[in-house]
């Protein structure tokens, strides 16, 4: 790509500003009577047997696979018993106590370490559980969800259907690319774009 330049014409650095103006009141909220304020996530849908559920299978399709690794076989051994695991979790809802967690130190290439903190399984699933809860919350509201795929392009919610807490980065990437290269285009310079 080309080397920004400055503008000088005052008619397209007036048509700048407009656009600008445009965008930010399309994807951004700066005023505080346009956000919309749902109520709190209800709590107690954590403990829902489809949330667990799908607890555990976000927690098995994660694809980050250093802190899977230590979990698989745990992973296929509750799994095969599922319904039955759940529903025992369940019963622990109103005492339930947090497990102890383990420390471990992962080499990393540079020669120094990484911590990771492993949690029991039972643990993850009600982490994964309470994260359901709060994302579908965070993605009902229409001012972060106009965000998607315009301003951001990762680690966007996969929706409360989704197998994956993530939508693939890469999609939303390509949405991203196509609005800047269109920005482009229709003539606006380098440095602009990078306001964006």
């Amino acid at each position: 790509m080309n080397k920004a330049e400055p503008i000088r014409d005052p008619k397209k650095i007036q048509e700048l500003k407009e656009y600008l103006k445009t965008w930010n009141e399309k994807y951004y909220c700066h005023n505080e009577a346009e956000i919309e304020y749902s109520p709190l996530p209800k709590m107690k849908n954590i403990w829902n047997r489809d949330n667990l559920i799908l607890a555990f299978n976000r927690l098995v399709t994660n694809p980050e696979s250093t802190y899977k690794n230590y979990f698989r076989d745990a992973y296929s051994a509750y799994g095969l018993a599922l319904s039955e695991n759940i529903a025992l979790l369940r019963k622990k809802k109103s005492g339930y106590l947090p497990g102890k967690p383990v420390r471990a130190f992962f080499p990393k290439a540079n020669g120094l370490t990484r911590l990771y903190t492993l949690l029991p399984i039972e643990d993850q699933i009600i982490y994964q559980a309470y994260g359901n809860v709060i994302a579908d919350y965070l993605f009902s509201n229409k001012v972060v969800r106009r965000r998607y795929k315009k301003t951001v392009f990762g680690n966007l919610y996969g929706g409360d259907s989704s197998l994956f807490f993530y939508q693939k980065w890469q999609n939303s990437y390509s949405a991203y690319t196509k609005a800047v290269k269109r920005a482009y285009s229709d003539g606006y310079p380098l440095s602009y774009l990078i306001l964006l």
